[in-house]
């Protein structure tokens, strides 16, 4: 071989090693040996067709993972979460947990942030009330998988009764929700005294409910890095007065508001037809159906009741804003090693896709946090109504104190609706009270 071809021989294969350089270079860690093994995977109890949906589901994901095994335990709700928090505390938990995103686990080190794992296409198709759902201190610890949120129940044989409309298609704007309230609170038995009003709500602890009037305003609870009380602000403050009027100026909700409990309004709703509109999660529309069946088979007195379901009236935004009681989720607990925090991830992600979502979403009875999603809810007679809140859901915010800010808010909100003290009062003392229990 002579000189000549000799160089260019040794070019090519100098050319060929670099490009293979190269190419190793940029192979993600793990992805050239993947990692194998047993993923220890818990949930709580699904409804029997979403239990029988995620164990198909473990088994897709085994068939594309080779070499990975999962090791399904179905905890239940009596005293599965004391057996998770044991398991924390051991420093053994599950690889990933459904229903496993809880603060102190956050608090306390013991879960992967998920942020590293998600894409830009995740950020655009997660709703934005989801992701803030499961955030804290800027990172976000839970992949979530479903939405909750309240919406309105109407009496459909109440606004018969007195003429009313309903709104069309579940929607409309304050000015048409609070006609329609004073039309339908009236003195049915013409003794000069009201038999209907036409809202019903409750202020408690836990129970956000009647927020989706303030959140349709713009208003907030707290800002959204935690540290500030925001609800004392001109949008927030504009929301509480719209149900401080319904009782006390436009006389259309329920007395007592400030007093009542959940139960309470439920009754006057379901049993004595004293309200002919009240808020609650789409998860009692199961209850209304039990409650026909039992009138209809004589098994309890009373009637059969037609109810509708409707987002929140448009506030200021003009957007149908909803609250939400929460947002389910998997979390994935800490890792050691990073190849199977890989894999964890991927089933983390396998089991929210939108694909997925859509699938198992509508059998567990709740909406997905995924727009890819689509509306799951397409057709049925009262979820159709409020697939279009979802997207503008707004959740309790995931803060250390939680439980005692609600508490102390809810206490001063009281005594604003029962009249004891003036809004501003009301919010002054619970700022007060609130700032403590907020980060410098």
């Amino acid at each position: 071989m002579n000189a000549g071809i000799m160089r260019r021989a040794l070019r090519v294969v100098a050319l060929a090693l670099l490009l293979g350089g190269l190419v190793t270079a940029v192979v993600p860690a793990g992805a050239a040996g993947k990692w194998t093994g047993t993923l220890v995977v818990w949930d709580f109890p699904r409804p029997e067709a979403a239990a029988e949906w995620e164990l198909a589901a473990f088994k897709k994901f085994e068939e594309s993972h080779p070499g990975v095994k999962i090791e399904y335990t179905k905890l239940s709700w009596a005293g599965g979460g004391e057996k998770l928090d044991v398991a924390v505390a051991a420093g053994d938990p599950p690889d990933i947990c459904g229903s496993g995103l809880r603060l102190p686990y956050v608090l306390q080190g013991a879960l992967e942030p998920i942020d590293p794992y998600l894409t830009a296409e995740d950020l655009k198709d997660f709703y934005e009330g989801s992701l803030n759902a499961v955030t804290l201190n800027g990172k976000r610890w839970g992949w979530p998988w479903y939405n909750t949120v309240y919406t309105l129940y109407l009496n459909v044989d109440l606004f018969k009764e007195r003429g009313v409309p309903l709104p069309e298609d579940g929607q409309w704007t304050w000015r048409e929700f609070l006609y329609a309230m004073q039309q339908l609170t009236f003195d049915r038995d013409g003794d000069g005294k009201i038999d209907v009003y036409g809202f019903g709500f409750t202020i408690q602890p836990t129970y956000l409910q009647p927020f989706g009037f303030i959140y349709a305003e713009g208003g907030r609870i707290l800002s959204p890095d935690g540290r500030e009380f925001v609800l004392d602000k001109p949008e927030a403050v504009a929301g509480i007065k719209r149900l401080y009027d319904m009782v006390w100026t436009y006389k259309c909700a329920l007395p007592g508001a400030g007093g009542m409990t959940t139960v309470d309004v439920h009754n006057a709703f379901l049993n004595s037809r004293t309200i002919a509109a009240f808020a609650d999660t789409t998860g009692i529309i199961s209850a209304f159906a039990t409650h026909n069946q039992k009138v209809e088979k004589g098994e309890i007195q009373g009637q059969k009741i037609n109810l509708v379901t409707a987002s929140y009236p448009r506030g200021s935004t003009g957007l149908p804003v909803a609250a939400g009681p929460g947002v389910g989720s998997w979390a994935v607990f800490k890792q050691k090693d990073p190849a199977k925090r890989d894999v964890v991830m991927e089933l983390a992600r396998f089991l929210t896709s939108g694909k997925s979502q859509k699938e198992v979403v509508p059998l567990i009875g709740t909406f997905p946090s995924r727009k890819s999603a689509g509306n799951v809810w397409a057709g049925h007679p009262y979820l159709e109504r409020v697939a279009p809140s979802v997207e503008y859901a707004v959740y309790p915010p995931m803060h250390p104190e939680w439980a005692k800010i609600d508490e102390k808010i809810m206490k001063e909100l009281q005594l604003a609706m029962l009249g004891e003290k003036t809004i501003e009062a009301a919010l002054r003392d619970a700022k007060r009270q609130v700032e403590r229990f907020l980060r410098p």
